[in-house]
């Protein structure tokens, strides 16, 4: 059964999931943790609507249990209810904010930078226009959305409630096009010199459609379908949040993409 965003987005919210807001024993969203060398700050962000909380679920602890400095903010919040859901430009702006705070508590230099579904567009903005060039080492992107989506709900949204989605998920505007946040985005190159990129995308996502909305052609860009490079993984948009094989390459990208990717282990959650 084809689950729409506007379906997710009644799931995620009915989960009754609270962002975390601080974990000082756990290495999340601990601002007095301290980065260990070669181990750069993690900013992990979420997508639309799910809060970090239930969108990190499972990679969150992975990798704070590694040593990590591991952060996840809630961003981009309108209504009081929809996470992710504020212009694109304005999550931009708050994601500033919140990596110059992880670096000056962390005495990082760099922080890792790891985004699903419409975090990757807000990355990628981040990373072209507000300064996230000079301050990200690696960034990696799961479902992304780079071209935007032809998904029916939001398309529809766009198309026949217009007052509704300004007032309640402007973000949803600029991530179905035409939008104006995408062509200036690809107004002469996504990518910026200094981090790289790492796109990880799924065959069987319902959500991002075309999935190929997540490519990125240019010069450091590395493109990762994941039923080729594990063809017994069928997750989609929503599975590949808690796929062990997702956390798994973005141990690879964060650890330089030496050597071939990590092995793969079967996943069978096909949302």
């Amino acid at each position: 059964m084809r689950l729409s965003l506007v379906t997710a987005a009644a799931v995620a919210l009915s989960a009754a999931a609270t962002p975390i807001e601080r974990a000082s024993t756990s290495g999340i969203n601990d601002y007095d943790c301290k980065a260990q060398p070669g181990k750069e700050p993690i900013v992990f962000l979420h997508g639309l609507p799910a809060p970090p909380g239930l969108n990190f679920l499972t990679k969150l602890p992975v990798f704070a249990s590694k040593g990590y400095c591991v952060f996840a903010p809630t961003y981009g919040t309108t209504a009081g209810i929809i996470f992710a859901g504020a212009k694109v430009e304005d999550s931009s702006k708050e994601i500033a904010g919140v990596v110059d705070k992880v670096l000056a508590s962390t005495g990082a230099s760099k922080v890792n930078l790891v985004a699903h579904s419409m975090g990757t567009l807000v990355a990628a903005y981040y990373l072209k226009f507000d300064g996230g060039g000079d301050k990200v080492k690696t960034y990696v992107g799961f479902g992304p959305v780079y071209n935007g989506t032809t998904e029916a709900s939001l398309r529809l949204l766009k198309q026949w409630i217009p007052g509704l989605t300004d007032a309640f998920c402007p973000g949803c505007i600029d991530a179905v096009p035409p939008s104006d946040v995408i062509d200036r985005l690809h107004e002469g190159g996504v990518t910026v010199p200094g981090p790289t990129y790492t796109n990880i995308m799924s065959k069987l996502d319902l959500q991002v459609t075309p999935y190929t909305s997540g490519r990125i052609d240019e010069e450091g860009a590395k493109n990762i379908v994941l039923q080729d490079a594990c063809p017994s993984d069928i997750a989609g948009h929503i599975g590949m949040a808690v796929d062990p094989n997702i956390s798994n390459m973005i141990q690879w990208a964060i650890d330089g993409r030496n050597g071939p990717l990590p092995k793969c282990k079967p996943f069978f959650l096909a949302i």
